[in-house]
């Protein structure tokens, strides 16, 4: 066994201190620093936003003591940018299914939806009918279908002055639209309705010599409704079909469906309780 000698120590010591002291220094530079004002947080944070909710907690003492955070050395928040990853789906103008029984539509994914004001025929062909309206400066078409090729929307000559109602929405799950083109005299040319509410269906438009009423159901529970034109009137069921004349024109009116739900389950209806949708088009 080997012992160190005095004058050993003597010169060894100095190197010694110098080693221990080195490994004290390079373990406080391994400890993190230590937060000293909330500026150095709000400092790191790139976000308005999140900086003011840090600035609202120290404000109500809601942060750690400040001596416990370490200097951050990176910013705390980074959003990253939304991408919305491009599915090559490309909005589809409406159109009329074949199996449809009757339809009116606007062929447009850019139709507004709402419009009420003059419309002007460019061109005219069976199921479909093309002209311009205020504000809007491409041609806005109309497509139908309806049964039979009595139609007078079809041969309506390129010039001819007509005002369009237009209304699209979506309430209480239900679509609530019209499409009424109209001549001078007022009588319709087409019309399309799709309407209902918390009540039985009632309503007399204002533009147009015409009034809608949803009757209570027979013992069937089919709920007829009566339609007016003018001074004509019928009351269809469901599928049913009726020509109204006003003065020389005459209008035929399907109606494509009435719906009525009873009293009780009115509250936990998902659509609208009571809906009709009637389709109609000046015939020759």
């Amino acid at each position: 066994m080997s012992f160190l000698q005095p004058h050993t120590l003597r010169t060894s010591m100095p190197a010694i201190l110098c080693a221990s002291l080195a490994l004290a220094c390079a373990r406080i530079d391994e400890s993190p620093q230590r937060v000293d004002s909330l500026g150095q947080i709000l400092a790191a944070i790139p976000d308005s936003a999140m900086r003011q909710r840090w600035r609202e907690a120290a404000a109500k003492g809601q942060l750690a003591p400040l001596e416990s955070l370490p200097v951050p050395n990176q910013p705390l928040a980074t959003r990253a940018r939304a991408t919305i990853r491009d599915t090559g789906d490309v909005a589809k103008v409406p159109t009329i299914p074949e199996q449809t029984v009757a339809d009116v539509r606007v062929a447009a994914v850019d139709a507004p939806e709402t419009y009420s004001g003059a419309f002007t025929v460019l061109s005219a062909a069976p199921g479909r009918i093309t002209g311009r309206i205020t504000g809007r400066t491409s041609p806005l078409a109309i497509i139908y279908r309806v049964p039979g090729d009595s139609s007078a929307a079809g041969s309506l000559a390129a010039g001819t002055e007509l005002r369009l109602r237009l209304r699209d929405e979506v309430v209480n799950n239900s679509q609530r639209a019209e499409i009424i083109l109209a001549d001078v005299a007022r009588i319709p040319v087409l019309f399309k309705l799709s309407d209902g509410g918390n009540q039985p269906y009632a309503r007399r438009f204002e533009d147009v010599p015409i009034s809608v009423s949803q009757q209570s159901p027979a013992r069937d529970g089919v709920a007829p409704v009566a339609i007016s034109l003018a001074s004509a009137r019928a009351v269809l069921r469901p599928g049913d079909r009726a020509v109204l004349t006003a003065g020389t024109a005459r209008v035929e009116f399907i109606l494509l469906s009435s719906y009525w739900t009873a009293p009780q389950g009115i509250e936990t209806a998902e659509g609208d309780p009571f809906h009709v949708i009637i389709v109609g088009r000046r015939v020759r």
